[in-house]
């Protein structure tokens, strides 16, 4: 028998909760990455190197991947979320305060790559740690949803940040 939670008994406990708004916060961060291009030419870049930066976050995203799956193996759920989040923090700090450089945007954009890897593979990892498999299509189901209204609204957020200032840092910050 599968241990775990029912959806409705999943619903009452503060687990589900803390863990939705991980996932949310997680799914609204890495949106960032549909901004990426824009926010590299707003800060001066020409399109073909603001397009590098989109390529090395993917490339990111993909060592991110398979990196946060050998992490999550090895060390558990724990290791791997921190390890994301200190990677999308590493690389908003380098975009926030690496005064601009080709070079520190680049591997910005790989390091926040290797971060929201997590928004893929995080949301499944954490709902079975924390609340089991016995509803885990249920509730994965419920928390994709609401992560994939995150993923719609976001980008209006961002887009809505730099036109009224003018800059993604706006966007950055509440990231």
């Amino acid at each position: 028998e599968a241990k775990g939670f029912t959806m409705k008994e999943a619903m009452k406990t503060p687990f589900f909760w803390m863990m939705l708004i991980s996932v949310l916060c997680i799914h609204f961060m890495g949106t960032f990455q549909n901004q990426i291009t824009n926010f590299a030419v707003s800060m001066g870049f020409p399109i073909e190197n603001a397009s590098v930066v989109a390529s090395c976050l993917l490339f990111g995203a993909v060592l991110g991947k398979i990196g946060l799956g050998w992490i999550h193996d090895h060390f558990g759920i724990r290791i791997t979320w921190c390890t994301a989040i200190i990677c999308l923090l590493i690389a908003l700090a380098l975009f926030l305060f690496g005064g601009g450089t080709s070079t520190i945007v680049f591997i910005g954009g790989f390091i926040f790559g290797c971060g929201y890897a997590l928004m893929g593979i995080g949301s499944p990892l954490l709902i079975r740690a924390t609340l089991g498999h016995k509803d885990y299509a249920a509730i994965f189901s419920y928390v994709i949803a609401l992560g994939t209204f995150v993923n719609a609204f976001a980008p209006l957020v961002y887009s809505g940040i730099y036109d009224r200032t003018g800059s993604y840092f706006g966007g950055l910050y509440i990231c």
